[in-house]
C-alpha cells in the first residue's frame, strides 16, 4: 500500500510539505492511518501546536480517535501517542470525490 500527506500552514494556505511513502505489505486501511500518523509529525516538525487532521478515510479517522476496534493494530496507537505532543487536534472527514487534495 501507499500512503500520502500534506501540511498547510494556517490561516493563509501555506504549502508546508507534501509527501508519500511506499509501505510494502500492509493493508489500505493501515496504510492511510500511517499517512494521518506522517502527517502529525511532519507537522510537530514543523511547530505545530494545533492541528486539524483531514482524511477520506472514516474508518481510519475512528481508530485514531480510538472509536474504532482496532484489533492487532499497532499504529492507532501510536497515533494518539504523538498527538499527546499538540495543544489541539481536530478531525475532518471529507468525502472522497471531494477530496481535491487526495488527487
Amino acid at each position: 500500500g501507499s500512503c500520502a500527506w500534506i501540511v498547510w500552514r494556517l490561516p493563509e494556505w501555506k504549502l508546508m510539505i507534501a509527501a508519500n511513502a511506499y509501505l510494502a505489505d500492509t493493508t489500505s486501511h493501515l496504510a492511510q492511518s500511517a499517512g494521518m500518523t506522517y502527517g502529525v509529525l511532519a507537522a510537530l516538525k514543523l511547530g505545530a501546536d494545533d492541528l486539524v487532521v483531514v482524511s477520506n478515510s472514516r474508518l481510519a479517522l475512528l481508530h485514531s480517535l480510538g472509536a474504532a476496534d482496532s484489533g492487532a493494530m499497532t499504529q492507532p496507537s501510536y497515533h494518539e501517542e504523538v498527538t499527546t505532543r499538540l495543544r489541539s487536534v481536530r478531525y475532518i472527514h471529507v468525502a472522497q470525490e471531494c477530496n481535491a487534495a487526495a488527487d
